[in-house]
């Protein structure tokens, strides 16, 4: 599920959506305690190649209506991203970054990777000793923040979206997402409140999944700190709307555009799978008599979004 609170408005339209979604590594350089793909680890060298993206560019015609998502492993590892981010771009494709923002650190690095995508997401995970924590390399904090720095100092603002992932941690030091913002002085970012996919990895570890009320409070708090700011956009992720304060899923409840058509076909394609394989995502959840249903999505579900401001409440296409 994605809810989006806006302060910009946006024109409605009826879409079919390829998107198409590339692990193009599983290394990494963090070790993070949630890490929601099984195929990353620390030295995992499988990459896919140059000529394999090229290859589907061609295969699949990818063009200017479709969307591509560059994921890993940790995506900046990569050899050859920077040609493979140039051949994305060249189809005029909307492309969109996963990435934890350590490399960025060189700044040349990081106006090369921002010049070609249209969004780079990057994943914060409370204060610096939390942080470290979670991802369980010291130091990963002071390099995210300095790549942060550096897309900002290199007026790339509009493009990033930072994405705090609610751990219990987060919520029992009292980590404020908008004094965090404050104090990096960070203003035209998308911010996006995702709770934690119980994986294998994260139920092995303490202090991660918080439960269903803590989450719903802490998130319930932040949205109606961030309405009180004009700029930038506030989106929630994988997290059920029915844990939400009743005050909260009332306002969620008044959305007046439940039902707008969009079709996606999701492609993906890894090192073992070059040619790409389609996948499909149920769009219901199967949770019974709950009012709140027809809202809620997860990330696997659709990437259809609920977007609210103070003027008008609609369903965009993320």
């Amino acid at each position: 599920m994605v809810l989006i609170f806006d302060a910009h408005s946006f024109k409605k339209k009826v879409y079919d959506v390829n998107i198409f979604y590339y692990n193009i590594n599983y290394s990494c350089n963090n070790k993070c305690k949630f890490c929601f793909s099984h195929n990353t680890y620390y030295n995992n060298i499988k990459n896919i190649t140059l000529e394999d993206v090229q290859n589907s560019i061609h295969r699949y015609d990818i063009s200017y209506e479709d969307r591509i998502i560059v994921n890993g492993g940790e995506p900046t590892l990569h050899p050859e991203l920077i040609d493979i981010l140039s051949a994305f771009k060249s189809t005029k494709a909307e492309i969109i970054m996963y990435s934890n923002g350590r490399r960025l650190i060189n700044k040349r690095f990081c106006e090369d990777v921002l010049s070609n995508v249209d969004r780079i997401v990057i994943p914060r995970h409370g204060k610096q000793s939390i942080h470290d924590i979670i991802t369980q390399i010291d130091g990963a904090y002071q390099e995210t923040i300095e790549g942060i720095q550096n897309i900002i100092n290199g007026k790339f603002a509009n493009r990033l979206e930072l994405k705090f992932i609610v751990t219990k941690s987060m919520i029992d030091s009292k980590f404020s997402i908008i004094d965090f913002l404050k104090k990096q002085s960070i203003i035209d970012c998308n911010v996006v409140i995702t709770g934690v996919v119980p994986t294998k990895v994260a139920n092995t570890h303490k202090n991660v999944l918080p439960n269903q009320y803590e989450l719903g409070e802490f998130i319930s708090s932040t949205i109606w700190n961030y309405l009180r700011r004009s700029q930038g956009r506030l989106k929630l992720m994988d997290c059920k709307l029915c844990i939400l304060p009743v005050s909260m899923r009332e306002i969620i409840e008044g959305l007046t555009d439940k039902s707008l058509p969009i079709q996606y076909v999701y492609y993906f394609f890894d090192s073992n799978i070059t040619k790409g394989r389609i996948m499909s995502y149920g769009n219901e959840r199967k949770c019974s008599n709950c009012n709140m249903k027809i809202y809620c999505r997860s990330i696997e579900d659709s990437c259809k979004v609920l977007e609210l401001n103070r003027y008008e409440k609609r369903i965009v296409l993320e």
